[in-house]
């Protein structure tokens, strides 16, 4: 199994943030797909392991963004701690203890994000079992959440 350490800031190892597109299939190999992410995307997003690790790239196409999904052919990790085996409750614990959460973001309870550290976390339902375990992560450039630029 493929093991993916998210580190804020930084990028997904061994995908940096800033990185080119070039760059990133060298790391990655071939994308499984490309896909424009919303009519006003700039860029194509590329995808791998089913659209399960996604990046987004800048007008320059360098990375500005990474999401990642649920996936059972690899586990990911942020701050020593699983992202999709550990519970949500647990998790955002262990992330107030490096930043603080966004209270006022709209959709908080299904979403939690992190501005200082560029990080957003999300999950499908806030109640029942799909709500106890995160279903994506998150993690962008400078200023892609906070006002930092």
């Amino acid at each position: 199994m493929k093991n993916f350490e998210v580190i804020p800031l930084k990028g997904v190892l061994p995908v940096a943030l800033g990185m080119t597109r070039g760059q990133v299939h060298s790391e990655l190999g071939r994308c499984t797909s490309s896909f424009q992410k919303t009519p006003a995307s700039v860029q194509p997003t590329d995808s791998w392991f089913n659209n399960s690790f996604q990046v987004f790239y800048a007008a320059d196409e360098t990375v500005k963004y990474i999401e990642l999904s649920s996936n059972k052919d690899f586990a990911v990790s942020c701050m020593g701690v699983s992202v999709f085996n550990t519970q949500v409750t647990s998790l955002i614990e262990r992330f107030e203890q490096h930043a603080e959460v966004d209270t006022s973001d709209p959709e908080h309870g299904f979403s939690f994000i992190f501005p200082s550290l560029e990080l957003s976390l999300w999950r499908p339902e806030i109640e029942g079992p799909r709500a106890l375990y995160l279903s994506t992560i998150g993690i962008g450039r400078l200023g892609c959440y906070s006002n930092a630029a």
